[in-house]
């Protein structure tokens, strides 16, 4: 970890925010090495934040830590519906990632309004070492932190915040709230949405058409769309099953059981290779909930305010 990788983190949205293009939107900053370069499967925004130093910001059991931070549940009145939020409440979400090639980890945890322009916050930290799935910190490290609203854009006046959210370029909590939960349904409109960015880069030049509307290259960039979706807020029981489903369903996905995440929880992985690196990239599932991936562990709550430790983490 260097201090360009720090800098790098505080700066990234305030670098691009206003500087957002149409449709697709491009990569910011390099993708680690140890996640294949995807040719023209372009990262979504909320992921573009952190992509930077290859972070990105689904669901688990509470850990110990968290049961230490997190106050009963009959003090906080959480509601029936533990994705229902209460006033005041915000969505929270933690990424422990490493490249696997050396013995730092970085964290990064996100607190986003359920409000399209409403304030979020994000607070990055960097360690060599990891207990109970939360990243010990480097006190030679300075915590980063970055906040704005209309997530992941740094205003409601930036560029990127005023543009249509869509797959390719952001799937915000009001676009998932009206994408289809039935899993045939998802995979049509998900399927649309890869056609349609796929001939946007052929016009651009960015790839030839041979490649871009190939039904290998379509169904990665599907399953792009879903696992940055799923990385991120806002996914209901129920689209969270009909995305795992439609994950096992593409053509050439292998499936392995007992895969581990970056911090050592199992689930079923599933595999598809990237024809441009002959790289299998691997979701990996514990039933239909999204843990990560071989490099990252993700994790989903609610925490009373921005800021604040989760007061419950999704189930």
């Amino acid at each position: 970890m260097t201090t360009d990788l720090e800098r790098t983190l505080a700066a990234a949205l305030r670098n691009r925010a206003d500087s957002v293009p149409g449709t697709p939107m491009p990569v910011l900053g390099e993708v680690p090495p140890a996640t294949p370069h995807r040719r023209g499967r372009l990262l979504p925004a909320a992921a573009a934040v952190v992509a930077a130093v290859g972070i990105a910001g689904a669901v688990v059991a509470l850990t110990p830590d968290d049961h230490q931070l997190a106050p009963p549940a009959h003090r906080i009145g959480i509601p029936a519906d533990p994705y229902e939020l209460s006033p005041g409440e915000v969505y929270y979400s933690r990424s422990v990632r490493g490249n696997g090639d050396d013995d730092r980890y970085i964290e990064v945890e996100v607190w986003q309004s359920p409000r399209r322009t409403g304030p979020w916050q994000q607070h990055a930290i960097v360690g060599a070492s990891q207990r109970h799935g939360r990243v010990v910190p480097d006190p030679h490290e300075k915590p980063e932190d970055t906040a704005g609203t209309c997530f992941p854009f740094e205003s409601a006046a930036t560029v990127g915040c005023k543009q249509k959210p869509s797959w390719p370029v952001y799937p915000s909590l009001d676009f998932l709230a009206g994408v289809p939960s039935e899993p045939g349904a998802l995979r049509a409109h998900l399927r649309a949405a890869a056609v349609a960015d796929a001939q946007q880069l052929v016009h651009d030049g960015v790839l030839p058409a041979g490649v871009a509307l190939s039904e290998r290259d379509l169904c990665l960039r599907m399953r792009s769309y879903l696992e940055q979706a799923l990385a991120g807020n806002g996914i209901s029981p129920a689209l969270r099953t009909a995305m795992r489903k439609v994950v096992a369903s593409l053509p050439g996905t292998q499936v392995s059981e007992n895969v581990a995440d970056r911090i050592g929880r199992r689930g079923t992985g599933y595999s598809l290779e990237d024809p441009a690196t002959g790289e299998r990239e691997t979701m990996i599932f514990a039933g239909d909930v999204f843990l990560g991936t071989p490099i990252e562990a993700l994790v989903h709550g609610v925490a009373p305010a921005l800021g604040e430790p989760p007061s419950r983490l999704l189930p």
